[in-house]
């Protein structure tokens, strides 16, 4: 029945020229806004926020044919694989997603690049669309144990560390088992915009993703790596993400 009503509704919606469409929903939120405190109306504006913002990564995903736009538009994918190419192989990239990241530094080094990935369907993915003579994924819990068969020079975290309750920990597991020169880290800034602590200010949800156990203001990441046994070699502010490149304090035998 709901499937039925929501086909009907949505024809009849496109009978609607855009134009006057958005009109009508400019002013229906305005509508709904007025009559209200502030902090009720911010509340109801703050969820519709992140509504559509849910809505547009849908949709960039789809106008990229399956890609999402920001890697085109931000430059972060051939940033990162540059920081990795640069600090050498075997590299490990965990919470490799599809595979993007990880075929992209492939593409710059002769030496071994290994995603690996919680997501067997992920992982699929990656292996259906990316091939090269030294790359290759698998599935696995980075958290839960030994990731491979270790000695990787450079681990990449893109994206990774604010899935993760333990982190200080969890890179502490990473040193011990691969001995990496370097690690190349990329993570939400909760600084990004005044909506974010706005919203957590007023119990709206403010994370990028509800899976996030933190979004990090720059020197709670600074000190959890510092934490972790990690000296920060480079740090940047770009696109609303933290971006670091870091080394065992103790060199590669940390």
């Amino acid at each position: 029945m709901r499937s039925v009503l929501k086909t009907g509704i949505a024809a009849i919606l496109r009978l609607i020229p855009q134009a006057r469409f958005e009109q009508l929903l400019k002013l229906a939120v305005s509508l709904r806004a007025q009559g209200q405190e502030p902090v009720e109306t911010l509340r109801f504006l703050l969820k519709m926020d992140n509504y559509i913002y849910g809505m547009c990564g849908q949709w960039a995903v789809k106008y990229g044919h399956g890609h999402h736009v920001k890697h085109r538009l931000t430059g972060y994918v051939d940033h990162f694989a540059e920081l990795a190419a640069a600090a050498g192989g075997p590299i490990l990239d965990v919470g490799c997603h599809t595979g993007y990241l990880a075929a992209a530094i492939s593409e710059r080094i002769d030496t071994q690049v290994v995603g690996v990935d919680i997501s067997q369907e992920r992982i699929d993915i990656a292996n259906a669309t990316h091939q090269g003579g030294n790359l290759s994924y698998f599935c696995a819990d980075a958290t839960k144990g030994k990731i491979g068969a270790g000695g990787y020079r450079t681990v990449v975290l893109s994206n990774v560390l604010e899935h993760i309750e333990e982190r200080p920990a969890f890179l502490r597991s990473l040193c011990q088992q691969h001995q990496p020169e370097k690690f190349i880290i990329r993570v939400p800034n909760y600084e990004r915009d005044w909506r974010v602590p706005l919203k957590d200010e007023l119990a709206v949800e403010y994370r990028s993703d509800v899976t996030h156990f933190i979004e990090h203001r720059p020197p709670e990441l600074m000190a959890e790596l510092e934490e972790s046994g990690l000296r920060i070699l480079k740090a940047e502010i770009r696109w609303g993400e933290i971006w670091v490149v870091a080394e065992p304090a103790g060199g590669s035998d940390a």
